[in-house]
């Protein structure tokens, strides 16, 4: 039987094994013996196996009784499956509840999935009543179960990109206003303003940059051009390090040439620079460290660190420890409390030198394959564990994790030899949706897909060939960027087809020529998901838009002339920049609240008031005078430390930062007269204890006192 596994219905490894048992129709004949999973008591499992679905791939598919998993309670105990039909009727039950689910979420729908769903029932609903009887044809019942199938695994991909269309601009834009102004702070209406997005803040990365690592221009260009913005700088400690103490740096300023890539533009990461394993050759992990002490290791890793970080502190913030939870990657025989220590030297010996540095910890995103188990002891030896169970250890012990990375290689075949099982879009999405519950950033690490069907691999919609290469890159990218928390998407391992890790994995092929997946790829980045437009200034002198997170070009074409300013957009954050002829500003957000609401509130002469203010800086750091002042029955009053006073004067004068909320001052109504009182909570930027109003920012809420 080909590869399959059980698991929770977390998807998490389980104990249990399969083997294979006669049945009355077998008699003594083990050739017709049916496949069996012994399996605990008690839990529930799930099935995960290859199964083909005529029309639409051969995937990895899971049968689970409609998520209700299947549990024996008893020793002897057994259910006897149809696995076809159970894997048909768990599929259905997945689609249909994401389709509810989406649908009472408010999401627009295509109007193909009402009826992929029906269809999909319809099928299934006919193989249940053929089933039923007596005597019934499995011929025509498996065909009714694979036609809900096809139409339940196409509409759920359906569904769950229409969602992430939408998510895309929930998450992944920020809202602009753009506001023209003169000299004299009034505003310029029925000016042209264009916009131009030059750069991305979500990293859209690719490596290596070159044949066996080795930097090539070649490589670096056609990457530039397609909107790559992202790689790394391969830290292979052996190569860097081959004897204790002795540093062979060319590694990576000659061979990676990190000078080059910096240029260039890419964000660059340290990436496999602590992995205990020789991975068929003595390049990641030195032979040396096999002998050490654990003291002797501990002190091995801060030098190290020390020594990198040192160097390149300043191009490369982020260092990743890498597989800490697969069975090879502990060739120096630890305890996961003696690997906790290492890894607690190597982010003390980094931050030493950078305490800004971060750090990435990253493995197979599928916690189940590789023949991966569950944590147990902690003081006995590290074998392979989920990476799940490793992210939970490591984080309760805490270890800092910043970002947790990803690999994605879920299709063809591996040029190891491994095939890893060929996920359809659902449990891709699903993947990504688990490693949410850690509220910290994603980087998806690695993923590519393959352009050529290998024999004894799965297929996806088609076999694997390069246009269905390119709708599986498009499909996966939509899904993972569509979600919150994912900060990155990395093509890896190999950009063209003479270096990638998946058999006809690259973006090129081995002539150097773009594949339609280059293309699909690079459409994306720099067409569908770059923000451009323009508008006229209303009457308020302002045009506003939508855009994707990262750096903008703004044209303004004054009656005198044009002049270019340049402007940043933050995923889900409302920004205002005021264009003066000579300058840009970003405004700062101020919000003032009275018993903790916007307003207008209205509070008795018992009560109390309580009033909070908070500043978000956006990155400004200018001096600036901080006001708070109330208009009162009885007239205007400014706040100081030292107590309120009619003369105008603000309550602090410094830099622009960010507050976070903060009560400024609560008071009791019981001695105050009856009216409408309305506080303003503002600074501006011409530090000079005086309102300058057209550099003033503020924000106001009322509160009525009146009898009950």
């Amino acid at each position: 039987m080909a590869k399959n596994w059980i698991t929770d219905l977390d998807d998490l490894p389980t104990e249990g094994k399969l083997h294979f048992a006669k049945d009355g129709g077998s008699g003594q004949d083990w050739k017709k013996a049916l496949p069996a999973y012994i399996v605990p008591l008690n839990r529930p499992i799930r099935i995960h196996v290859p199964y083909e679905v005529p029309g639409f791939g051969n995937i990895s598919v899971i049968a689970d009784n409609e998520s209700n998993g299947y549990v024996l309670e008893h020793q002897s105990d057994f259910i006897e499956l149809n696995l076809n039909y159970e894997i048909a009727k768990s599929k259905f039950s997945a689609f249909q509840k994401d389709y509810q689910r989406i649908i009472s979420e408010g999401y627009a729908i295509s109007p193909s999935i009402h009826e992929k769903v029906n269809n999909a029932e319809t099928y299934l609903q006919e193989a249940e009543a053929l089933l039923s009887k007596s005597s019934h044809d499995m011929k025509e019942i498996i065909d009714l179960i694979n036609q809900s199938l096809r139409e339940a695994f196409y509409g759920h991909e359906v569904l769950l990109l229409d969602k992430a269309r939408a998510d895309i601009e929930r998450y992944r834009k920020g809202k602009i206003k753009l506001q023209v102004i003169d000299m004299n702070g009034r505003p310029v209406p029925g000016v042209l303003v264009s916009y131009k997005q030059s750069s991305h803040d979500f990293l859209f990365g690719a490596n290596p940059m070159g044949y066996l690592s080795q930097f090539d221009d070649k490589y670096a260009l056609v990457l530039k051009e397609a909107g790559i913005n992202y790689s790394y700088i391969l830290c292979s400690w052996a190569s860097l390090e081959p004897s204790p103490g002795v540093y062979e740096f060319g590694v990576i300023d000659e061979y990676q040439n990190i000078t080059r890539q910096i240029e260039y533009g890419f964000n660059l990461m340290g990436g496999l620079a602590l992995w205990f394993s020789d991975v068929g050759d003595a390049s990641f992990m030195p032979l040396y460290q096999i002998d050490m002490s654990l003291d002797e290791l501990k002190d091995n890793i801060y030098n190290h660190m020390r020594a990198l970080v040192s160097r390149y502190k300043d191009w490369i913030k982020d260092w990743e420890i890498t597989e800490q939870n697969l069975p090879f990657a502990n060739m120096v025989g630890l305890t996961w409390e003696e690997k906790l220590e290492t890894y607690r030297v190597f982010i003390n010996g980094t931050k030493s030198v950078d305490p800004e540095a971060k750090f990435i910890f990253s493995s197979l995103a599928l916690p189940y394959e590789q023949g991966l188990g569950r944590l147990g002891d902690v003081n006995q030896y590290a074998g392979g564990i989920c990476f799940p169970d490793f992210l939970d250890l490591i984080i309760n012990k805490g270890i800092q994790v910043d970002t947790i990375g990803l690999e994605f290689y879920y299709s063809g075949k591996n040029t190891d030899g491994y095939i890893p099982p060929t996920l359809e879009l659902s449990q891709i999405n699903n993947l990504l949706e688990k490693y949410q519950k850690y509220s910290k950033p994603l980087l998806v690490r690695e993923f590519s897909a393959p352009s050529v069907q290998v024999d004894g691999t799965g297929w996806w919609h088609h076999e694997w060939d390069e246009q269905t290469q390119a709708e599986y890159l498009r499909d996966f990218y939509t899904l993972a960027f569509s979600k919150r928390l994912v900060k990155g998407i990395s093509w890896s391992f190999g950009v063209s087809d003479k270096d990638a890790y998946i058999i006809g994995g690259g973006l090129l092929r081995e002539d150097f020529t773009p594949k339609p997946s280059y293309h699909t790829l690079k459409n994306l980045i720099t067409s569908i998901w770059t923000t451009t437009g323009q508008g006229i200034t209303d009457e308020n002198g302002q045009v506003s838009f939508s855009g994707f997170a990262g750096d903008y070009e703004i044209r303004v074409e004054y009656a005198d002339g044009v002049r270019n300013y340049k402007a940043h957009a933050y995923k889900q954050r409302d920004l205002t920049y005021r264009i003066l002829p000579n300058s840009i500003k970003v405004e700062p957000t101020l919000d003032i609240k009275a018993n903790a609401s916007d307003g207008p509130i209205t509070v008795y002469p018992s009560g109390m008031l309580s009033i909070c203010a908070s500043v978000k800086a956006n990155g400004r750091s200018d001096k600036a005078d901080w006001w708070l002042a109330v208009s009162t029955p009885v007239g205007l009053f400014f706040y100081t430390f030292e107590g309120w006073r009619t003369d105008e004067s603000p309550m602090y004068q410094g830099k622009l930062f960010d507050t976070g909320d903060f009560e400024v001052l609560s008071i009791p109504f019981d001695a105050v007269p009856l009216g409408t009182y309305s506080f303003y909570f503002g600074v501006d930027d011409h530090m000079d204890g005086k309102i300058s109003w057209n550099s003033l920012y503020y924000d106001v809420v009322t509160v009525k006192v009146e009898e009950k």
